[in-house]
């Protein structure tokens, strides 16, 4: 594994340079460094696997050749948000190992964004570079939020982690309906009478969405934007979700997302599996919900063995109902996963803790601030 472009030492990041490339394409270097040179931001070309872990949680945007995709995955480098992948056409045109479907199975797996090909995306690309010397800095945390079987209570665990963390963001929050057959989000926000675009409205969004745009688009209900589904069941193409979750970073405080379970166990290649991909991707943290009982055990279990693989962070809430029978530390390691809270359907105010301690562990909230406000 070697990540080698010595001929460009130069340009190897401070810990001020907002955006890091890396790749060893010469061509796909020249063409970004135009780019950049065209919307005025600095562009750090790293040349070692070192440079690479010494920038990539500080660069505020990583972009990385296709070349260096499989290296970076086999180093390890941790999953964050703002990594997209970048390649030139005669590359996308090579079929063979580089096949659209090849290319985004390694873009999940390395946790990217979005494949941005050029020239013929030359425009997205200089919206990423703009935006990030615009200010947008390091992009806010995103959430997904889903049940480990049906009935966890993953809807309203969402809606009030958004409700909660809206009145202390000065940004707000975005939640994000991504479950079609869930009957609407809006009911649980009570924003169905409530005037703005629905995802029927939605559809055909792709490309880059303004945050601002979204904001004035969609319900609004005490700082929280909803973007929910109505009674009808319509599945959303990847690309129009992809484009409303990525505007969650550049524009709000928190994004929050109701990932359906059903949506996670369509077939390979599905339109709800990749939405479903493409919202796991984004994420910087799943959170997982599971009642603390045998049953909800092994469903949970299979919801991981189909879907663990395109999820970065996970960390998991037991919910302890009047029949319970499972010990919440017992259920995180029959499941291998970290316990970021526990709830009793018994006891109000513990729902209120599960919802301190889930920002607390994307370091939304200091330790101390969250306990003494949830007490």
């Amino acid at each position: 594994m070697v990540l080698s472009n010595p001929a460009h030492d130069p340009f190897v990041a401070s810990a001020s340079t907002p955006v890091m490339l890396v790749t060893a394409d010469a061509d796909l270097i020249e063409a970004l460094l135009r780019l950049a040179a065209a919307a005025d931001t600095p562009l750090a070309v790293m040349s070692t696997i070192g440079e690479v872990r010494g920038q990539w949680a500080r660069s505020s945007l990583v972009l990385v050749g296709i070349d260096q995709v499989d290296a970076l995955i086999a180093a390890g480098v941790p999953r964050r948000i703002g990594v997209h992948m970048v390649q030139l056409e005669s590359a996308h045109q090579l079929g063979d190992s580089r096949d659209d479907s090849s290319v985004w199975r390694r873009a999940v797996e390395l946790g990217v964004e979005t494949v941005v090909t050029l020239p013929a995306q030359e425009r997205l690309m200089l919206d990423r570079l703009i935006d990030t010397l615009d200010g947008t800095g390091i992009p806010t945390p995103v959430i997904a939020v889903v049940g480990g079987c049906g009935g966890a209570g993953a809807s309203t665990l969402a809606a009030g982690l958004a409700a909660l963390m809206a009145q202390q963001l000065p940004a707000g929050c975005l939640l994000v309906d991504a479950d079609p057959i869930g009957g609407g989000l809006e009911l649980l926000c009570e924003a169905e009478k409530v005037p703005g675009l629905r995802w029927a409205e939605l559809l055909a969004t792709r490309g880059r969405v303004s945050a601002d745009a979204l904001r004035h688009a969609v319900p609004v209900i005490d700082g929280v934007c909803v973007v929910s589904h109505d009674r009808t069941a319509r599945s959303v193409h990847p690309e129009a979700l992809d484009a409303v979750v990525a505007a969650g970073p550049r524009g709000f405080g928190l994004t929050v997302i109701d990932v359906g379970r059903g949506c996670l166990f369509g077939d390979a290649g599905s339109r709800s599996a990749l939405a479903a991909a493409s919202v796991l991707a984004r994420a910087t943290l799943t959170v997982v919900v599971v009642p603390a009982d045998l049953f909800a055990l092994a469903a949970t279990d299979s919801l991981l063995r189909a879907s663990r693989s395109n999820m970065g962070e996970i960390g998991l809430v037991v919910r302890h109902r009047r029949n319970s029978d499972l010990d919440s530390d017992d259920v995180a390691r029959a499941l291998g996963l970290p316990l970021v809270a526990q709830m009793s359907d018994s006891r109000s105010a513990t729902a209120q803790q599960t919802l301190w301690a889930i920002a607390r562990s994307v370091g939304l909230v200091a330790r101390r601030t969250g306990r003494r406000r949830a007490a």
